[in-house]
């Protein structure tokens, strides 16, 4: 990947100049917010009567206790710690922590097809899989000749879709195939009535998207600040409309812990659980529903990359678990785009399923950023 280097300054410029003000509003709680010991102290000098940890699972734990006992003192330094934490991290992994490994202008990733419980692509050295979406960031990644353009090719709920094949659901395949009809949009209606609101169609998603890994009820309420009974009522509502899904998720329940059979995809991915115990039964059933429907996304689209790559010369430059980046003269774009659309498409339908098609959006920019 071809690197913007007076961009890449700007970033490292930008990031630690905002992370310096941060630092400063913490100031009156914490001198140092990257030391766990005296973020420990603080939060006991708000009120919290134990803490045994500062990692971010307890940070989102006290903030409930915060909201709760309407701590207002505490509630405004975890959300500073939040948004502290965040910038450290973008800062320190993608900007600081990619620019060692900038050579003559490029970054080289090394990947690895097996690297991941769930079958995706792993990266590493550095990786470029896990830069987070929208952030500026990806700005900084161009191409790397004069006159080129990135297209990006995108599975559309490429899990749902999955997870639409191997249980058969005829709401999901109904639903998937009709390019005038959004499911989040019917989720939501089902959940608050049509003149539902933006920020629950939020909610919805999250629900929707939710199956793929298991998500419960406490997470969903723990995120959008409502009851659990809520968003149970959420779950229950959206399980009634796929009852097929339901019964597939059962039964990789069953074969992971009744029969102990191997979790097996149709590219021929095998997922084994060695150890089960009483303390990772839960971790364990959520990379279980996650297993198939990630893996087998990932196959279809590291499937369609390569024959773009050997049969049509693309010059694919990364492939995101569901989507495909390639460079190409910028003349070449709009029928590059369409070639990618039709090889993805041809790929699922003609090696994997076509109970529901594998659609895609495209989108063309001068930067990682732009598409």
């Amino acid at each position: 990947m071809g690197v913007d280097l007076d961009y890449h300054r700007e970033l490292l410029h930008t990031y630690a100049d905002k992370i310096e003000e941060l630092d400063v509003l913490l100031r009156p709680y914490v001198a140092n917010p990257r030391s766990p010991k005296q973020v420990k102290e603080a939060l006991l000098d708000m009120g919290l009567k134990k803490v045994d940890s500062t990692d971010i699972e307890h940070l989102l734990m006290f903030m409930d206790q915060a909201v709760r006992t309407d701590n207002l003192e505490l509630m405004n330094f975890l959300n500073l710690m939040f948004t502290q934490r965040k910038e450290a991290k973008l800062y320190g992994t993608y900007i600081k922590g990619l620019g060692k490994h900038i050579y003559a202008g490029r970054i080289h990733g090394s990947f690895n097809l097996h690297g991941t419980v769930t079958g995706r692509l792993a990266g590493k050295r550095p990786s470029l899989l896990n830069i987070p979406r929208g952030s500026l960031i990806k700005g900084q990644f161009v191409p790397d000749r004069p006159g080129d353009v990135f297209v990006q090719c995108d599975i559309r709920a490429a899990e749902l879709r999955v997870m639409a094949v191997e249980s058969k659901d005829t709401y999901l395949r109904d639903v998937l195939s009709d390019e005038s009809r959004d499911i989040h949009n019917e989720v939501s209606t089902r959940f608050f009535g049509p003149s539902f609101t933006k920020e629950q169609r939020v909610r919805a998603k999250a629900v929707v998207y939710g199956l793929g890994y298991g998500r419960e009820a406490y997470s969903i309420a723990q995120e959008f600040g409502i009851p659990v009974r809520e968003a149970q009522d959420y779950l229950n509502t959206f399980f009634g409309v796929i009852p097929h899904v339901v019964a597939w998720k059962a039964g990789i329940k069953e074969r992971i812990f009744e029969s102990g059979e191997d979790l097996i995809t149709h590219f021929g991915r095998h997922r084994r659980f060695w150890l089960i115990t009483r303390d990772n039964m839960k971790d364990i059933e959520k990379e279980g529903y996650a297993y198939i429907p990630q893996s087998t996304a990932n196959d279809i689209n590291l499937t369609a990359a390569t024959v773009l790559l050997v049969e049509h010369g693309l010059d694919v430059r990364l492939t995101v678990h569901d989507s495909i980046l390639a460079q190409v003269p910028s003349g070449r774009a709009e029928e590059t785009a369409r070639l990618m659309q039709e090889t993805v498409a041809r790929v699922a339908r003609e090696q994997y399923s076509d109970f529901v098609p594998f659609t895609t959006d495209v989108a063309i920019g001068k930067s990682w950023g732009e598409v």
